[in-house]
C-alpha cells in the first residue's frame, strides 16, 4: 500500500526522544531532494542553523522549553530555514499554546484514565505506513467517541490526544519533510460531536499553526 519501503514508515519519534532529540538522518533520497529544493535545507549547514536557533531561544528569559534537534528542526524546515520567521513562529506557537490552549500539549498526563478511555474509542487512528507522497496518514473518526457528559473524558482530553499525537509525529524526519494527510471518516458523527471541542478552542488552534 505504501510507495516507501517499510523502514521509512516506522514510527521513529520514540527513538528520537529517547536519544534526547539528537538529529539522525532518516530520509530516503526522494525526501532529501525535497528538503533541499522545497525547504532550502543544506545538510552541510543544518547543524549550524540549529545551533543558531537554539542560542537565540536560550537567550530569551521568558522561555523554558525543549531545545532538542528534532523539535527545533520542525520550525526551521517549516520556515525554509529563515531564522527570523522561525523565531516568530516559535514565539506564536508557545504563547498561544500556553495561554490559550494548555490542554493541547502542556503538562499532559499520558497515563491518565480519561486519555486511555478516549484512545480506546479509536477515534484517531494512525496506520503503520505512509501514502505515496511519503506523508504520515491520520484517520479521524469523528463519530467514534462519546460526546456525552458521562463519557469519562472531556474536550480537554480530546485536545490532549491530538496535541500529544502531533507533537510525537512532528519529531519524525520523514514527516517534517513530507507532512501529513488527514482522512475524515464521518460515520456516526452528529452536531454534538462537531461542537464538542468548543469554538474558542478551534479559534486558538488555528493560531497555533501560524
Amino acid at each position: 500500500m505504501s510507495a516507501y519501503p517499510e523502514k521509512y514508515s516506522e514510527f521513529t519519534c520514540f527513538d528520537d526522544i529517547l536519544d534526547k532529540g539528537k538529529y539522525v538522518d532518516r530520509l530516503d533520497e526522494k525526501s532529501k531532494k525535497k528538503a533541499q529544493e522545497e525547504l532550502c535545507e543544506d545538510p552541510k549547514e543544518r547543524d549550524a542553523a540549529l545551533q543558531q536557533f537554539r542560542d537565540w531561544i536560550k537567550a530569551q528569559p521568558h522561555y523554558t522549553v525543549c531545545t532538542e534537534d528534532t523539535f527545533l528542526l520542525a520550525f526551521l524546515r517549516r520556515c525554509r530555514y529563515s531564522q527570523l520567521e522561525a523565531r516568530t513562529m516559535f514565539d506564536v506557537f508557545h504563547s498561544v499554546t500556553y495561554k490559550k490552549i494548555p490542554s493541547w500539549m502542556v503538562d499532559v498526563d499520558s497515563s491518565s484514565t480519561a486519555l486511555k478511555k478516549l484512545i480506546d474509542t479509536k477515534c484517531l487512528v494512525i496506520p503503520p505506513y505512509r501514502d505515496p507522497e511519503g506523508r504520515r496518514i491520520l484517520i479521524w473518526r469523528g463519530g467514534a467517541f462519546d460526546a456525552g457528559k458521562k463519557s469519562g473524558y472531556t474536550p480537554d482530553t480530546l485536545f490532549n490526544l491530538w496535541g500529544v499525537t502531533l507533537m510525537l509525529l512532528q519529531r519524525e524526519d520523514m514527516t517534517q519533510v513530507n507532512g501529513y494527510v488527514i482522512i475524515q471518516d464521518g460515520t456516526g458523527m452528529t452536531m454534538k460531536h462537531i461542537g464538542y471541542p468548543g469554538i474558542e478552542r478551534f479559534k486558538a488552534v488555528i493560531k497555533v499553526f501560524y
